[in-house]
């Protein structure tokens, strides 16, 4: 019985981890091993430059719109003068909110804050 379990244990490893080096998204990796944070790359989530594109990425990974204002801060980061953010926010088991400043139509900065499995 004991090998057994060792041996489930063992191929549930290997499931998790070609799961976490293959399928896992730079969102799912992120919402665990850096929960607050910004990146000014919109590649680094693997989001599109223009805006509208990212978007509607954002709605295929379970985002949804949250918010259009002007701010002087993105989430924690402050922007120095009133400029226009976009936030989403995800309501599944990451428990996210996902900032963007945008430049003309292209997205300029990502800043994100999750708290996987909160209520």
């Amino acid at each position: 019985m004991l090998k057994m379990a060792g041996t489930l244990f063992a191929g549930l490893t290997v499931l998790f981890g070609i799961w976490w080096f293959g399928a896992a998204s730079a969102l799912t990796k992120t919402a665990l091993l850096q929960p607050r944070g910004d990146n000014v790359t919109p590649r680094y989530f693997g989001l599109p430059a223009q805006i509208n594109e990212a978007a509607s990425t954002l709605n295929k990974l379970g985002f949804r719109l949250y918010s259009v204002e002007k701010a002087d801060h993105c989430m924690f980061h402050p922007l120095g003068r009133p400029t226009r953010v976009i936030i989403f926010s995800d309501t599944s088991w990451r428990q996210g909110t996902l900032c963007i400043v945008p430049n003309g139509n292209k997205v300029s900065e990502v800043y994100w804050l999750f708290q996987p499995g909160a209520p």
